[in-house]
């Protein structure tokens, strides 16, 4: 499954006293996703673009688009990408953020006091610059990275994952087969992106 998501930001210019922004909004409900300028047109601008909530750029070792594990929190929520997560909070009791828009249906991110410890991606929203995404199989994995690509590893419960690293940053590629049961066919589930250790490529409600 190899597909290329492009990175659609459209730049709105409001110049107010010589100064010039630029804001993205988000498609669901008109909020300022980022930018520079005022977070709202003023009466007398031109109406604000929307554009589709897509990732620019790719699934590396540590990052996931602009979002890095490492980064703070406040970092991550100027991306104009990830937000208080407040349903998860009202059922977890505690602080917990995810991705803004449609990406949260595919995209998630973990933090720990004030910093994204880990971002991860259940579903094939955005790709490696290898082409490779969740739900393609061990058999392209390994064709896409080679020598680079280091596993099987056993994960905590049983199932195996797979990493590319580069200096301190990883992604993981998890699969839900364990050691005896892994083959060319079986399928990626779970990707995961950490700074500093190796991904556990594992997933709870809390």
């Amino acid at each position: 499954m190899r597909r290329t998501i492009a990175a659609l930001l459209v730049s709105l210019s409001i110049v107010a006293g010589g100064a010039l922004g630029f804001v993205a909004v988000d498609v669901n409900d008109g909020r300022a996703l980022a930018g520079q300028g005022p977070a709202e047109p003023s009466p007398s601008s031109a109406p604000a673009p929307t554009v589709a909530t897509a990732v620019p750029g790719y699934v590396v070792p540590g990052a996931i688009g602009p979002v890095r594990a490492g980064m703070s929190v406040a970092d991550a929520v100027e991306t104009g990408y990830v937000e208080r997560d407040r349903e998860r909070e009202r059922i977890c009791g505690q602080r917990y953020y995810r991705w803004t828009g449609d990406l949260r249906e595919d995209l998630d991110l973990y933090t720990y006091q004030g910093v994204v410890t880990d971002v991860g991606m259940l579903g094939p929203r955005v790709e490696t610059p290898n082409g490779i995404t969740v739900g393609d199989t061990l058999r392209s994995l390994r064709d896409a990275y080679g020598p680079d690509l280091s596993g099987p590893i056993t994960l905590d419960y049983g199932n195996v994952g797979f990493m590319v690293s580069d200096g301190d940053d990883w992604v993981g590629f998890g699969f839900e087969a364990g050691p005896d049961a892994i083959g060319a066919a079986s399928r990626i589930t779970l990707i995961q992106v950490t700074s500093g250790s190796r991904p556990g490529l594992m997933r709870d409600g809390c």
